[in-house]
């Protein structure tokens, strides 16, 4: 099966890219980072980014066998 990585980059239609990349593949065939900024013990961007690692990788070990 052929995979895309992409990554949403603020400021460079990656918004508009995300849109369509959810309107033409199953949504169970994503895996998204959810967004861990609301959460205040992640005070940092080095948190944030692990918070996101962690999460994606719980993600992909359920959907992936």
């Amino acid at each position: 099966m052929e995979k895309i990585y992409f990554i949403h980059c603020v400021s460079t239609a990656g918004g508009d890219f995300t849109w369509y990349i959810q309107k033409h593949f199953f949504s169970s065939n994503m895996l998204g980072a959810p967004d861990v900024n609301a959460n205040k013990d992640l005070d940092s961007p080095a948190k944030r980014m692990r918070a996101r690692v962690e999460l994606l990788k719980k993600l992909h070990k359920t959907r992936v066998k």
